[in-house]
């Protein structure tokens, strides 16, 4: 297809649809554009759908014969495949593919769209979604087609099928139909792209004319359209056009879903070698961010863990660590009655420990135990009168900052 307008469709790993133009064409909307051609004056128009004869593959690879264990010796091929979709209807009793396993390009480009089965019922097996498969990628060519003719503003006739796909007379039948005009096949339709590798050799060359380049590509089988059958696809057409729109909402949104991030497991996880105070506590954190979760109520972990001062939140990082054990070393100091300058508090102010105890302190005057051994000595019952005294003169410093 060397002329202006001569279209050809490839049905290869990917499906395209192709036609030499004589101006440049472009459309942002459809992801087309015209790329100059090897031949001289002349444009090649160029679109894309990802998976032609790939969602074939993969329905061979993962569904019908996937390595799973399942159907062990199990070994068909795409002509098996063949076979099967050929003792189906066409319509495929209903069923319909959206071939967008790896989203679309062309004709609307959509990186999270992806492929889906609609309409399967209790009566739907196997070889209605071998049929509905080779049905939807003919439909996707179909919409190419559509959306091709108009950005060129011309009809594209004398329709080439080349690629691995086109092998399968089958295919390149469900082609015709679907798309209501003749499918002509040329020889060798596997190795179209290596013959026009040869041919452009030959024209840079100089040892071929462009008059030549059509002799060198023969056509070896013309599949027309059934009449019934393509008006039967031309219904079923109209509804595979509006699946995207119907789709691509849902898609996007299970594209977000599936594509936030697993959580991170816990940075703490409780055990036997756990020397947290309470080892039912695990701390994640987020970004600088501490939560604690548990298991336990949020009243019932106050009432459990009592004896345990506000420094416990900062078991989450080392350095929160070491500020921690330095107040606890500081308080204890204060407690215990020490005039150390390396143990005084430049401000004054009560630590969190001293305050926490003398806020649990009850209607008796006597605070309950400390659970911290620093402070476990100071604490002691015959130390009491001057440990309540210590803890009311904190509390009344910290008032008075």
């Amino acid at each position: 297809a060397v002329d202006n307008f001569h279209g050809h469709l490839s049905i290869s790993t990917s499906a395209w649809v192709g036609a030499h133009t004589p101006s440049k064409k472009t459309s942002l909307m459809s992801q087309m554009a015209t790329v100059p051609s090897a031949l001289a004056g002349q444009y090649v128009l160029v679109n894309n759908h990802d998976c032609g004869g790939a969602s074939m593959e993969w329905l061979l690879d993962m569904v019908v014969a996937a390595d799973d264990g399942l159907t062990p010796g199990a070994s068909p091929t795409l002509k098996d495949l063949d076979r099967v979709a050929e003792k189906v209807a066409p319509g495929a009793d209903g069923v319909m593919f959206a071939p967008w396993l790896k989203g679309m390009r062309s004709p609307s480009a959509d990186t999270a769209v992806r492929a889906a089965f609609l309409n399967i019922g209790i009566d739907s097996g196997r070889p209605q979604m071998v049929r509905a498969v080779l049905e939807g990628v003919a439909h996707q060519v179909r919409w190419l087609l559509e959306v091709s003719e108009d950005v060129v503003k011309h009809q594209l006739v004398d329709l080439r099928a080349i690629g691995g796909g086109a092998q399968s007379d089958v295919w390149c039948q469900i082609h015709a139909d679907v798309i209501g005009r003749p499918v002509h096949r040329v020889a060798d339709p596997l190795v179209a792209n290596v013959r026009g590798a040869a041919l452009f050799a030959g024209l840079v060359t100089g040892r071929l004319e462009p008059g030549d380049v059509a002799a060198g590509a023969t056509v070896d089988r013309v599949f027309r359209p059934d009449p019934e059958a393509s008006a039967h696809y031309a219904e079923r057409h109209r509804e595979f056009v509006g699946l995207h729109k119907e789709l691509k909402g849902v898609a996007r949104r299970l594209h977000r879903l599936a594509s936030r991030p697993t959580p991170r497991p816990p940075l703490h996880t409780p055990g036997s070698d756990d020397k947290s105070p309470h080892g039912r506590y695990t701390t994640v954190t987020r970004i600088g961010a501490v939560r604690r979760k548990t298991g336990l109520s949020a009243e019932s972990g106050r009432q459990e863990n009592r004896g345990i001062c506000s420094e416990a939140t900062d078991w989450t990082s080392s350095s929160a660590m070491q500020r921690a054990r330095k107040r606890r070393a500081t308080s204890s100091s204060r407690l215990s009655g020490s005039s150390s300058p390396a143990s005084r508090r430049t401000d004054d102010r009560p630590s969190a420990l001293s305050v926490a105890t003398s806020a649990r302190t009850d209607s008796t005057g006597r605070s309950p135990p400390s659970p911290h051994p620093s402070a476990s000595s100071t604490m002691s019952p015959g130390n009491s009168e001057v440990t309540n005294q210590r803890c009311t003169e904190a509390r009344s410093g910290a008032h008075a900052s």
